[in-house]
Parts: structure tokens; sequence; C-alpha cells
């Protein structure tokens, strides 16, 4: 193996170890069997089991649950290692700053990645052994959709760890960028449109810029084949994009990652190279 192999091993062990991991797979995977039961018990009542309903109370735990959790997780990857100087260690060892980074952004990851997994694994057995009906393809996107959204914060919540000095202003400032993406986010873009009187097409845009905002649209599209349930906004930006909507917003999601990670990685080079 080679050391960054070995290094990204290391990590994930040290991952394994951490109370936060073990609390994230409980606390998610409860919350995605609660829900599909909660889904079978509605679809009962009405007659048709089916993965829709479950799907978009998913769509919003999501945006809550899986950002937070990735971008706080994100957050504490870098900074904890910088105090303990767990950091300064490592890169006193014959490795580079970047194997490193990229080693605990593996790590990271892998982890993130299993919890999520199992949640929707947890969710997808609940509901087929209810005889839930719906469309595996769809199922698959809407899960790589929400992989990309982990992804997105995860490197959001890097980038917010290579820059702060403690860890508490690493996770106060993840809560503050998840607060404005969450919440302040629809709210400015409502200000902004009232006051500068945006176009729909403009206010489309900046919508799709949010990333929580192109994964909510991302995966209604993938579970419902079109964004029209989501009003006008949704029927101009099928008119707009078409079949290029969903890999536009997948994109959107990847550049978020790609660009904060880009600038993570050039940061710890200047700042904690040996």
């Amino acid at each position: 193996m080679n050391d960054l192999q070995v290094l990204w091993l290391h990590e994930l062990r040290q991952i394994r170890r951490k109370r936060w991991l073990w609390l994230y797979i409980a606390a998610f995977g409860a919350l995605c069997a609660l829900v599909s039961v909660s889904s079978i018990a509605v679809g009962k009542v009405s007659g048709v089991v089916s993965f829709g309903p479950t799907a978009a109370t998913l769509i919003n735990l999501n945006l809550v649950v899986v950002s937070l959790m990735a971008l706080l997780a994100g957050a504490l990857g870098i900074v904890s290692d910088r105090e303990t100087q767990i950091l300064s260690y490592l890169v006193s060892l014959p490795v580079t700053i970047s194997e490193v980074f990229f080693a605990k952004l593996g790590a990271l990851i892998t982890a993130l990645s299993s919890t999520v997994g199992i949640g929707f694994a947890i969710s997808f057995l609940v509901m087929s052994y209810a005889g839930a009906t719906g469309n595996i393809t769809d199922v698959l996107q809407f899960a790589l959709e929400t992989w990309l959204l982990m992804l997105c914060t995860a490197s959001l919540g890097v980038l917010i760890s290579v820059f702060s000095r403690t860890t508490v202003v690493a996770i106060g400032v993840a809560i503050v960028v998840w607060l404005g993406l969450i919440v302040i986010g629809d709210l400015g873009i409502m200000a902004g449109a009232l006051t500068v009187h945006l176009s729909t097409q403009t206010l489309l845009f900046v919508t799709m810029a949010n990333p929580l905002e192109a994964y909510k649209i991302a995966s209604v599209a993938a579970l419902s084949g079109s964004v029209d349930v989501l009003g006008p906004g949704g029927r101009l930006a099928t008119d707009l994009f078409g079949p290029a909507l969903m890999p536009l917003l997948s994109c959107i999601l990847l550049a978020w990652s790609l660009g904060s990670l880009t600038v993570a990685h050039a940061w710890i080079g200047k700042r904690d190279a040996a």
C-alpha cells in the first residue's frame, strides 16, 4: 500500500472510534425507520402503500439532518487534529500535507456515506417488507442526489475547518452557514425579489445556486419525473433546461464540493505544511 492508503485506513480507524459517527448512524437510521413506518400507516389507511410519500418526507429530512450532519463532521475534521497537535505530528512524518488532507477527506466521506447508506437501506427494507411500490431507477437517482448533498455540505465543513482556529469557532460557523443555506437563503431570496423586483428567471438562477435548493429540485425531479409540482418556477426550469435540468443541478452540487475542497487544500498547504 502507498502512503495515502495507509493514512486513509488510519484515519478511518480513528473516525470509527469517535462517538459522533455512531450517534449519527443511530439517529439517522431511527429517523428513516420512523418515516417509513409512518408512511406505511398512512398508506394502509388510503389503501395504497407507495414509496412516494416516504421519499417526499425523506427529502425534507435529508435537507435538515444530512446537511447539518455532514457540515458538522467536516467542520471538526481538520481543526480538532490541529488543536491536539495530531496534524503537526502527521505532517512531520515522511508524507505530504496533501496526502494527509486527502486521507482525512476520504475517511470522512467513507464514514458519512456509510451513515447515509445505512439510513436509506433501513428505509428501503421497511418499505419493501410492506410491499411498497416504486421505480428502482428513481430511487437510486434520489439516493445519488442525497449523496451529492452529503458530499457538498461535508466539503463546505472541511473548508470551514481549515480556516478555523478552534473547534468552537468551527462548529459555530458551520451552524451559521447551515442556517444561512436552509433558512435565511429562502427568506433572503424572497426579500430580494420583493425589494429589487427580480425577474422569475433571475430568481430561478439564484435559487438553483443554493446547493440545498438544487438538491431539493433534483430530488423532486428524480422521484416525480418533473418539477412542475414546484409551481411556475418548476415550469420555467423545465422550459429553460429540459432534460438537462437534473444533470445541471447535480453539477451545481459537484461544483460547490470541488470549489470548497480546492480552496481548503490550497489553504491547508500554506498554513499547515511542515
